[in-house]
């Protein structure tokens, strides 16, 4: 029996032997005389034999059907070289570029939309053998063994060799004349795979090398595209081997992959139609139909290109085009597919598309759906810092580096922007993958939690929705493998920022009465006319209706409209100027150039320098404030000045502090009027009352030209208090106080307006009903100075200072001495604002305050001085000013409040903190949430970068900020817009918006979800009080 054989020959033979002589006995081969390789003029024959041997099947090429015939005998009636010679098609849509120009910031800037040919491969950065390499040097590579499928051109249907016997029919001189094509040849794995490397930006963008888990590609063995034995979509590396006269019919490359090719020996003829939604539903249609042996798809469509391509050329073809393949010569191609981050609507319409079709999967891109989950978890790690890939801490280390460079990674990440397109990709992806069945969802095992991952992204989308497409344009590749050092895919060079030019209409020429575009002009975004060619072609026929460029009426850009980066609006036709091709393009409709007010103003400088120049001078007018009811310095005729309070008022406006001392000239100089900066009036504040209201507050910015300082004291009076006249007696002491309080005057300006009553004498300087208020306003030093001064002061000072409560240092200058002074005393609240503690005494002193619940350190420098607060030995407060901290961002809040130790942050006890004026973005009230489960008042004032996303995360139901937080403030916030995400924080009594994008109606329909809440004033909601 052949079973008895078998074991007997498995005792007998060498392994290396076995397969050969087992295939002889099981198909009854004859032993002695095995059969032949077929001969060439039997290779028709031979073909036929394959097919016999296999199941037929549907015919697919390159993942897309090209037939719907069951029958693989149906001869095509088209003929190739046939519509070469008899139709002109131009070159439309191909854009020459040289290898250097194509990066990936043009990637970025373009989207990918059209196709690239590059004629000579320097600058690409790509390794290719030389022309010398030819059929036999593959098969000894790849192993002459490896299954081949081969397409027989004539009926576009399949056959199976081994690549011995397709190297020996391609290389006889006496073959016959049937048309095999092999373009399923994927040599990854084998010895061919080290001497071709795929263009460095390629290589760049490729989901297969930065998104899939590196591990499982390097965990491949097998070097056949068997599905069951594949670990990776193995789809990067192809061998191209056509016969002359070989044609592959029109199609869609699997799962809507980009595709490179380069030609090593003979050439290709390319017919190349774009993915329009009516070229797409055409194309359905005529796959459908069963007709396509007969109808030249070319035809159907309004525009097809053609190219040709020769031995040393490159060509690159976007996402979802549909081509068409002819080999005028026999040829030797290499190329690779590949899904990038910039046609994510594309791909996944052709996924799509393939579904519609029933395309088996053999004929798809491997691991499609999983490929999208992991694009979700690679942005989520880019974006936000955090990743759901549950795998071994070896493999992490691997893929991502080890934990201090992973934690490196994280805190450095800030708010890298990326293109609108992935921002709109990203949500298409999870709705393709919400709107698969359960069956076809295919998550990752390695995916540990599919929900939380979702939903960072909607946390990304919220983020970046506001991202523009100029920021998003970054010549530097946003996701890659961390971990995976010196390797070719992170190479990348930082691209130069264009100069902003001041644009003029384009040029138009008048036909029958009607002014149309110069049909010199090019699209700004590929370089090609208003009929998708190359200008200098003279075989295009321009007939100026047909131009389909568009000049925006607003930016004068002149680009096709498909060419332009998808802002998520529609462009506006007809709008702009006379004549055609007018519109407004998406980018201005969405957010309209703001460049007419900008030369205004520069045009007013200009008026203004002229002026001076002629020795014309402003008279001086009086400062105003722009917040109402708020006190005002009158420039009074009898010299006398008055002070003013506004009714909530607690110390006076800037406006009326006067100059130390009174030591102003006789005759004081005119000055330009000043605008008084926002941040000097007054802000709400989130601190204890007990903290002094010029750390609530701040009087200046920490980098205030003082110029201005000393303007706004010249413009509170025209002379000298020291000449007013005054009914009081002068005291003994004045003298002592005057010369103490012009030191004074120099750190503090809060107390300049007292500079009256000491000027003219008058004895209420000892009282203390009006003193109090006053001296509580100077900081701790100051404080211990006035002490000195008299009987008086002494008295009322000590009513107050208690060093073991408050210390105020805020601007005064920090020396060793003075922390060993506050470390013995151990103040319950320190204000260290404006001062110029380093990082290195914050980190003696920070372990010293055990007691210490209140700190600030406003105006302090997050690098040098503030990030001290990380450390783990820092006070469990329970009171943070970190207003105008700079160089602050989402990485430095990560870092303030993560745990450390395995143990809680000391801040985790925090329920006041003030973050206004900061650079921090939504991400950061991410951090909030999940690490300050007591904090009850949060002040985000003045923060730019805050959207709705950041509500979003504050009224998560999940974290425990959601149910403590009662005060919140986001007045100057433009990007928020929507309150209703804080519908949920049901502990919440006070809401400031002011200043913000929230509208009345918005504002309104959060109240009425809010049943204790009411719209107290304009940007104010509060709890109602019974």
């Amino acid at each position: 029996s052949r079973s008895a054989i078998c074991q007997s020959l498995v005792q007998v033979f060498r392994p290396e032997f076995l397969h050969i002589i087992l295939c002889r006995v099981l198909f009854n081969f004859s032993g002695t005389s095995p059969t032949p390789s077929p001969i060439p003029g039997t290779m028709k024959e031979y073909a036929s034999l394959g097919r016999s041997l296999r199941a037929k099947r549907k015919t697919y090429i390159d993942g897309m059907s090209s037939s719907d015939e069951e029958s693989e005998n149906l001869e095509r009636t088209l003929d190739p070289e046939h519509i070469i010679k008899s139709k002109t098609y131009p070159s439309y849509f191909v854009k020459e570029l040289l290898g250097d120009e194509v990066t990936i910031e043009h990637f970025q800037r373009t989207g990918f939309k059209n196709p690239i040919l590059v004629q000579e491969k320097s600058g690409l950065h790509m390794k290719i053998p030389d022309s010398s390499f030819t059929i036999t040097d593959v098969r000894n590579l790849v192993g002459g063994k490896r299954i081949l499928e081969v397409m027989n051109c004539a009926t576009q249907s399949n056959a199976e060799m081994t690549l011995k016997d397709w190297e020996e029919f391609f290389t006889a001189p006496d073959r016959d004349n049937t048309k095999l094509n092999v373009i399923s040849l994927e040599f990854s794995h084998t010895k061919l795979d080290s001497y071709v490397v795929a263009p460095r930006v390629v290589r760049q963008v490729d989901f297969t090398d930065n998104v899939w888990p590196r591990h499982l590609k390097e965990m491949q063995e097998d070097t056949t595209n068997d599905m069951s034995r594949m670990l990776y979509p193995k789809v990067q590396k192809y061998c191209l081997m056509s016969i002359a006269g070989c044609y592959t019919d029109f199609h869609v490359d699997l799962g809507g992959t980009s595709v490179w090719y380069h030609v090593l020996r003979g050439a290709k003829v390319f017919w190349l139609i774009p993915p329009t939604p009516a070229n797409l539903k055409a194309f359905e249609h005529w796959t459908m139909s069963g007709k396509q042996s007969d109808v030249f798809f070319g035809d159907l469509v309004e525009r097809c290109g053609r190219v040709q391509l020769e031995p040393g050329n490159t060509f690159f073809i976007p996402s979802g085009w549909i081509h068409a393949v002819y080999t005028p010569v026999d040829s030797l191609v290499f190329g690779g597919n590949y899904l990038h981050p910039y046609a994510f609507e594309r791909q996944l319409k052709v996924a799509q598309l393939e579904e519609t079709l029933k395309v088996p999967h053999k004929y798809r891109f491997p691991f499609f759906t999983e490929m999208m989950w992991w694009v979700l978890d690679r942005y989520c790690y880019h974006l936000l810092g955090r990743h759901h890939m549950a795998m071994e801490e070896n493999i992490v280390t691997r893929l991502m580096g080890n934990e201090v460079e992973r934690k490196n990674f994280q805190e450095n990440i800030g708010h890298p922007y990326i293109t609108p397109e992935e921002v709109r990709g990203l949500k298409s992806i999870v709705l393709y993958l919400h709107s698969l069945p359960g069956n076809k969802k295919n998550v990752p095992p390695l995916l540990k939690d599919p929900v939380l991952l979702v939903r960072d992204i909607r946390i990304i989308v919220e983020v970046h929705k506001s991202d523009t497409h100029e920021k998003g344009v970054t010549g530097r590749p946003l996701i890659f493998w961390p971990g995976i050092k010196n390797e070719a895919s992170n190479w990348y060079f930082r691209s130069k920022k264009r100069k902003l030019v001041d644009r003029v209409a384009a040029p138009r020429l008048v036909v029958n009465d009607v002014r149309h575009l110069n049909q010199g002009l090019v699209c700004e975004m590929c370089a090609l006319d208003g009929w998708w060619s190359n200008n200098k072609d003279s075989n295009v026929e321009r007939n100026v209706l047909g131009n389909t460029l568009m000049e925006c009426g607003l930016c004068h850009t002149v680009a096709h409209p498909s060419c332009l980066p998808d802002v998520g609006v529609d462009g506006r036709v007809g709008e702009g100027g006379v004549g055609s091709n007018w519109w407004t393009c998406p980018g201005c409709v969405l957010t309209p150039p703001v460049r007419k007010v900008k030369e205004e103003v520069k045009q007013q400088d200009e008026d203004q320098m002229e002026l001076e120049q002629m020795g014309v001078k402003e008279e001086p007018v009086d400062v105003e404030l722009e917040e109402d009811n708020c006190e005002q310095v009158p420039m009074q005729h009898n010299n006398e000045v008055k002070v003013e309070m506004c009714e909530e008022a607690t110390e006076p406006k800037l406006g009326q502090l006067y100059p130390p001392g009174g030591h102003l000239q006789q005759d004081a100089p005119h000055h330009k009027p000043l605008n008084i900066p926002q941040y000097y009036q007054t802000q709400p504040t989130l601190l204890s009352p007990r903290v002094p209201d010029s750390v609530q507050a701040p009087t200046d910015p920490p980098h205030q030209d003082i110029k201005q300082e000393q303007a706004v004291f010249l413009l509170a009076s025209n002379s000298s208090p020291r000449q007013a006249m005054s009914p009081y007696r002068p005291t003994m002491s004045l003298p002592r106080i005057s010369s103490i309080l012009e030191t004074i005057c120099l750190s503090s300006t809060r107390v300049r307006a007292a500079l009256t009553l000491y000027s003219t004498g008058s004895p209420l300087t000892q009282s203390e009903l009006i003193m109090l208020p006053i001296l509580q306003m100077l900081p701790t030093p100051q404080q211990a100075n006035a002490r000195l001064v008299c009987r008086s002061w002494h008295r009322i000072v000590s009513r107050f200072l208690s060093p073991s409560v408050t210390i105020d240092l805020t601007g005064h200058k920090v020396t060793p001495h003075l922390l060993s002074v506050v470390a013995r005393h151990q103040p319950a609240t320190l204000l260290l604002g404006l001062t110029n503690t380093s990082k290195q005494q914050l980190v003696w002193l920070l372990p010293r305050l055990s007691n210490t619940r209140m700190l600030s350190l406003f105006g302090l420098d997050w690098n040098s001085s503030v990030s001290a607060l990380t450390s783990s030995s820092c006070p469990a407060l329970s009171s943070l000013n970190l207003r105008f901290v700079t160089n602050i961002n989402d990485s430095s809040v990560s870092l303030l409040l993560r745990p450390r130790d395995n143990k809680r942050s000391p801040l985790s006890s925090l329920r006041y903190l003030d973050l206004s004026h900061t650079d921090i973005s939504d991400i950061s009230l991410r951090y909030l949430g999940q690490h300050l489960p007591s904090l009850t008042s949060l002040n985000l004032h003045c923060c730019s970068k805050l959207t709705d996303a950041g509500l979003v995360q504050l009224g998560d139901s999940s974290l425990p900020l959601c149910s403590t937080l009662t005060t919140l403030i986001l007045s100057s916030c433009p990007l928020v817009t929507d309150l209703t995400h804080l519908s949920r924080c049901s502990s919440l009594t006070r809401l400031v918006f002011t200043n913000s994008g929230v509208s009345q109606a918005s504002a309104m329909q959060f109240t009425s979800q809010m049943a204790n809440l009411t719209l107290y004033k304009e940007g104010v909601i509060a709890r109602i009080t019974k």
